[in-house]
């Protein structure tokens, strides 16, 4: 009996940590980047001309992100930004922003 829980508690562990390694995680880094202009959950733009992203569609931000990437969209900084991310990268950040709440921020 004594084996059996040994046997269920290691194998309990082994795929709690594949659970654990399939999350959606973004490191604090990227999101303190990202709030710098974007507001901390996307939706308080420091500019007028900086787009509002939180609660957006996460394909759009997947989609915005690349154009950046390849030079479809031309934005000196955004295209810095994007730069260095990887695709698992950009996904991430994306189903993070589409998750947060849309809000309605007007400070122009």
């Amino acid at each position: 009996m004594k084996l059996n829980y040994t046997i269920f508690t290691f194998l309990l562990t082994v795929f709690s940590s594949f659970t654990f390694a399939e999350q959606d995680i973004v490191p604090v880094q990227v999101t303190q980047v990202c709030a710098s202009c974007h507001g901390e959950n996307g939706n308080m733009s420091i500019t007028p001309d900086t787009p509002k992203i939180g609660g957006q569609k996460m394909d759009y931000i997947v989609y915005a992100l690349k154009s950046y990437q390849n030079g479809k969209r031309n934005h000196a900084i955004m295209s810095a930004m994007s730069a260095a991310l990887s695709k698992s990268d950009i996904v991430n950040i994306a189903k993070h922003y589409s998750k947060q709440p849309a809000e309605i921020f007007t400070k122009y």
